[in-house]
């Protein structure tokens, strides 16, 4: 399955929550380096660390989080590429 159906079959399912997102750490004036580092109660959660380090090089940075149920609690990946963090979500998630 290509990863733009695995995208849609994930949009398709009943969950609570879906958030996609580019470059959030733009939004804070940010580096991705700077905003993956400066959190100390939360651990980004990427492929590999190849690919958390190209995140690094490019400044750019996707992040997936889907709330199945409720509220509490999720899923979430990280990654250089929206085709990474949509293959790892649907790979946790079918």
């Amino acid at each position: 399955m290509k990863w733009k159906d695995k995208l849609e079959w994930l949009f398709n399912q009943d969950y609570a929550n879906i958030t996609l997102r580019k470059n959030e750490h733009k939004t804070c004036y940010e580096t991705v380096e700077e905003y993956i580092g400066g959190s100390s109660t939360y651990d980004y959660d990427f492929m590999s660390e190849e690919d958390r380090q190209k995140c690094i090089e490019t400044d750019t940075m996707f992040e997936f989080r889907i709330y199945p149920s409720t509220p509490v609690g999720f899923n979430e990946f990280c990654g250089s590429s929206l085709e990474i963090v949509v293959n790892q979500m649907y790979e946790w998630m079918k």
